[in-house]
């Protein structure tokens, strides 16, 4: 199942675009290589006026500059990979807790309201793989389920927690050491305007909790599927 404004090769050349389909490495995901349209990518846009909202697939899912909003709890999720993809910003600007709110131009997944604040699920059985993803402030908890996370241009709400599972339940940080059944924390990863990074858990590797509070939980909490 594909979500796309355009075919993706109207954004990227062929080999680009060769080397995005068909590479289980998946360089647009992994690697610092920029992302660089060809054209001013548009979005795709869906609203549920309703409560609840489930996208699901047998085989990869692929969401590509697509906004999703729903009254109720968010669930996206696939028996295969999971593929969310932002082409609206430029990767070589450097980020920082200082521009991250003006220079990042992500996919955006909305749940809840003002009056009942919402969850987002975002299970894949192999591996979610995300470059440029960001939260509505009603999001009030957050899961990602998968035997391997790849996060990249990611943006979670200052007010949110966050619970990420992978089968090792260990985080890594920098493409360079991704590891499969790992989070691996590619780049650019903020919980609101604080970067995460190694210092943003705790020294005690077998807690893999955050540092940051949200209330009195965890803001980001790491577990392994033996949990």
């Amino acid at each position: 199942m594909h979500f796309r404004s355009k075919s993706i090769s109207d954004y990227f050349d062929g080999d680009f675009v060769e080397q995005y389909l068909n590479d289980p490495q998946d360089p647009v995901f992994l690697s610092d290589q920029q992302i660089t349209p060809q054209s001013s990518p548009g979005k795709i846009t869906v609203k549920n006026h309703g409560k609840d909202l489930g996208i699901g697939s047998f085989d990869k899912l692929e969401l590509i500059d697509l906004d999703l909003s729903t009254q109720g709890h968010l669930a996206v999720g696939t028996l295969n990979e999971l593929k969310i993809l932002s082409t609206r910003f430029d990767e070589s600007i450097e980020f920082s807790d200082q521009n991250i709110e003006t220079v990042l131009n992500l996919n955006k997944f909305s749940a809840g309201s003002s009056q009942k604040k919402g969850e987002v699920f975002l299970y894949a059985n192999d591996r979610i793989a995300i470059n440029g993803l960001g939260f509505g402030s009603d999001v009030r908890e957050i899961y990602m389920d998968a035997i391997t996370l790849d996060l990249k241009n990611v943006k979670f709400p200052n007010s949110s927690e966050v619970m990420l599972k992978s089968k090792l339940g260990y985080p890594t940080f920098g493409h360079q050491d991704r590891k499969v059944g790992h989070v691996n924390f590619i780049k650019n990863v903020y919980h609101g305007r604080d970067h995460v990074d190694s210092s943003f858990f705790s020294a005690d590797p077998s807690l893999r909790v955050s540092n940051k509070k949200v209330g009195t939980a965890p803001a980001i909490k790491i577990s392994s599927h033996s949990k």
